[in-house]
């Protein structure tokens, strides 16, 4: 199973945002949730703009685990203060 620390470290690297949103070229923000079906196992949740999602796999391999990807819609870019 994929720790959290390792996901956190991976969440700066720009390989893993390209595989996360492949093609897609929209704003979307990217963090780290509970996988719902998988208590105590991590996931990665990515809220996207817009209302329909892209086509986002559902888990992502690191190494030989599998670790969930969420999709969420609805993301909008804060605005600056």
């Amino acid at each position: 199973m994929v720790e959290i620390k390792q996901l956190a470290s991976l969440l700066e690297d720009k390989e893993l945002h390209k595989r996360l949103v492949g093609a897609f070229k929209g704003a979307y923000s990217v963090g780290i949730g509970a996988d719902p079906d998988h208590p105590g196992r991590p996931a990665l949740v990515l809220h996207v703009e817009g209302d329909s999602p892209p086509h986002i796999a559902p888990s992502i391999q690191f190494g030989k685990d599998s670790v969930r990807v969420i999709t969420k819609t609805g993301f909008r870019v804060p605005k600056p203060l």
